[in-house]
């Protein structure tokens, strides 16, 4: 029998660190982009629960911007919720890759945004936020893109632009379905609002 101990959070000021222990596990699927894991745990009281949870690559979103303007890709089904949804391009990061890395790669494949094109990144979160703590171990890695003013995109690639202002953004949100777009849109603007985006050379421009 497996036990393992997980520190559920930092322990605050006079408090003790809460802890449950991973009693054994009940049953395993694996595939490549996600593994699904049901184990009991024991909890800070004593008592024994089922829990379902899964181990999923860290995703990247990326908010291209171009001449002071958000670059949109077209919709793009989504099988969790059964139909085609708005959104920054994304993907997952590949193994032993950095997450800033894949910006190239996002953009190549959804918006056919060439390397050489993109003059610099912005990170968003300043480390992977948790998508769902109680269910998944996936990292949620945000960054805008800029975009060299001279490059003429397709419109095949391309679905819209939004000029970056308080009412287009504000617009913007209300289309957005994904949280995770969302959020990031949010935190891209109010970080933008108080100059504390910096700009740094894209570690993936070499990679094409």
């Amino acid at each position: 029998m497996v036990s393992t101990t997980y520190a559920l959070s930092p322990a605050s000021e006079g408090d003790t660190v809460s802890e449950w222990r991973r009693v054994h596990g009940l049953a395993t699927i694996a595939s490549r982009w996600v593994t699904v894991f049901a184990e009991r745990w024991r909890d800070d009281s004593g008592s024994e629960l089922d829990y379902w949870r899964v181990e999923r690559p860290d995703s990247v979103i990326v908010i291209p911007v171009q001449d002071c303007s958000l670059l949109l890709p077209h919709p793009s089904f989504r099988p969790g919720v059964g139909g085609a949804t708005l959104d920054f391009p994304g993907g997952r990061v590949a193994k032993d890759r950095d997450p800033a890395a894949m910006v190239s790669l996002i953009l190549a494949r959804e918006l056919a945004i060439p390397a050489h094109a993109i003059t610099g990144i912005s990170p968003i979160n300043n480390y992977g936020w948790a998508v769902d703590s109680s269910f998944s171990s996936q990292r949620l890695w945000g960054f805008s893109a800029h975009i060299d003013r001279s490059l003429n995109l397709s419109d095949r690639a391309l679905a819209k632009r939004v000029q970056a202002t308080g009412k287009n953004i504000t617009d913007l949100l209300d289309k957005l379905e994904c949280l995770q777009c969302r959020a990031l849109l949010m935190e891209w603007w109010i970080r933008k609002k108080s100059g504390t985006l910096t700009i740094q050379p894209h570690p993936g421009s070499t990679d094409h």
